[in-house]
């Protein structure tokens, strides 16, 4: 039986526009928490040594978030929408 390889994708926009390729490359890993009693929340965590997001002023609190998840071959995606909480540095 051949190995299985599945590949998944994944979009984000901040401030309704999607992230440049730069920041995309910059992003290390996205967490997507759905609760049934309260708000959802996603956690991106970013290593950004040329400080792509922090020197712009798209990454601010209140700005509008959304990302989607899933494989190629399948239609279910993750989904958020939502507003940036917090930030830490």
């Amino acid at each position: 039986m051949a190995d299985l390889v599945k590949s998944c994708f994944w979009e984000l926009q901040i401030n309704n526009s999607p992230i440049s390729n730069d920041r995309r490359n910059c992003v290390e890993s996205i967490g997507i928490e759905e609760n049934d009693a309260g708000s959802d929340t996603m956690t991106i965590d970013i290593e950004d040594p040329e400080f792509l997001f922090i020197e712009d002023d798209i990454f601010v609190p209140d700005a509008p978030i959304s990302a989607s998840i899933g494989w190629y071959d399948d239609t279910y995606r993750v989904t958020f929408d939502g507003y940036i909480s917090a930030i830490d540095i």
